[in-house]
């Protein structure tokens, strides 16, 4: 039933693509038509998460102005049969590539990923997508989905030297779509290939019985299922 579904989304990006390469592109200083946290620096909030002052400006300097912070989850107002869980995330750090930096993770809502990546020199990627067989971004990252878990993009930035993932110039910048979840959180799993095991970004769903991380395998982010929970 999933593969079939994702095959209707795909036959539909398809059909949205085509129309989207007929029309004029979108100027670089438009902004994502999406709404923007009432404050563009975070503070500790007793009804919120806690984040760093200036996690916003971050994420502008590396990204662009097109993202803002997902202050709340995507689907807070959706009634699952089973209650999402109550602690939102939208801001982790852990070493992800190994190299013994500092890493961050950043949840973020925001349109038209794809239109400043060379600007910024971050990657797009859809590690889900990718591993059940449909890995183009051009594709799928116009994707429509009513799918609250599905709303968010995930930035991660590989931190360099001492300043981590606040230098002016990261290792590198990552913008990963259409990954199903209700809350991140760092665990850690087995490395086939090495003696030990590793950090990973666990995808946390309250609406599937599946477990399943996101893992740096040295090149690129990979989804693995993991098995139930």
């Amino acid at each position: 039933m999933r593969t079939l579904s994702i095959a209707v989304l795909l036959f539909c990006a398809f059909s949205a693509h085509a129309w989207q390469a007929s029309q004029p592109a979108d100027s670089p200083d438009v902004k994502a038509d999406t709404a923007k946290p009432q404050d563009s620096r975070p503070v500790a909030s007793s009804n919120g998460p806690q984040l760093p002052a200036d996690l916003q400006d971050v994420v502008k300097k590396q990204f662009g102005s097109s993202f803002a912070i997902a202050l709340h989850r995507s689907g807070d107002h959706v009634r699952y049969a089973k209650p999402s869980a109550e602690n939102w995330t939208p801001f982790l750090t852990a070493d992800l590539d190994g190299d013994g930096i500092e890493d961050a993770i950043i949840v973020v809502r925001g349109k038209g990923v794809l239109s400043h990546a060379a600007q910024y020199d971050y990657k797009v990627s859809d590690p889900y997508y990718t591993y059940n067989g449909f890995g183009d971004v051009k594709i799928t990252s116009t994707l429509d989905t009513e799918d609250p878990n599905f709303g968010h993009i995930v930035l991660i930035i590989h931190g360099a030297g001492p300043e981590a993932w606040r230098a002016t110039t990261p290792k590198a910048k990552f913008a990963i779509i259409n990954l199903p979840f209700d809350n991140l959180s760092i665990t850690m799993v087995g490395n086939k290939n090495k003696a030990k095991n590793r950090l990973a970004l666990n995808l946390e769903s309250n609406a599937s019985e599946m477990a399943a991380v996101i893992l740096w395998d040295g090149k690129k982010y990979k989804y693995r299922d993991v098995g139930g929970k």
